[in-house]
């Protein structure tokens, strides 16, 4: 049926037909190529952000384990911190106990220099 119809065709709409159908063709094989060269390029534009997205949650993962090691580092300095202000008060106190034994030792010394000059006081010194 389609060949009778395209041979009762004249000549000039014969061409015209085999124009229209290599035009089709060229539009048809383009549009398949364009298709295909979108598709190619969607395709690496997902996997690159398929990367980014993994290489997102590494970073995440990263800052966690930063920010767990933050936390571990103030405990242990916050630990440091009391440590120090223990000894420091223990120094304070053995620095005041040893403070104290001097100035006891001074204090009798001063009695006693005291008690020693007044007992003296009633020898008179030989004059020249």
């Amino acid at each position: 049926m389609i060949k009778l119809w395209f041979l009762n065709l004249t000549k000039e709409k014969k061409v015209y037909l085999i124009i229209a159908v290599i035009v089709l063709a060229i539009i048809l094989f383009f549009g398949i190529k364009a298709s295909y060269y979108e598709y190619k390029y969607l395709k690496e534009k997902a996997l690159q952000v398929d990367a980014l997205q993994n290489d997102k949650e590494d970073l995440l993962l990263l800052v966690d384990q930063w920010q767990l090691d933050y936390n571990v580092l103030e405990k242990q300095k916050q630990k440091t911190l009391i440590e120090y202000i223990e000894i420091e008060t223990k120094l304070k106190t053995k620095e005041d106990e040893t403070n104290n034994v001097p100035s006891a030792v001074m204090l009798y010394a001063d009695i006693k220099l005291d008690s020693t000059i007044r007992s003296y006081k009633h020898i008179q010194r030989p004059k020249n």
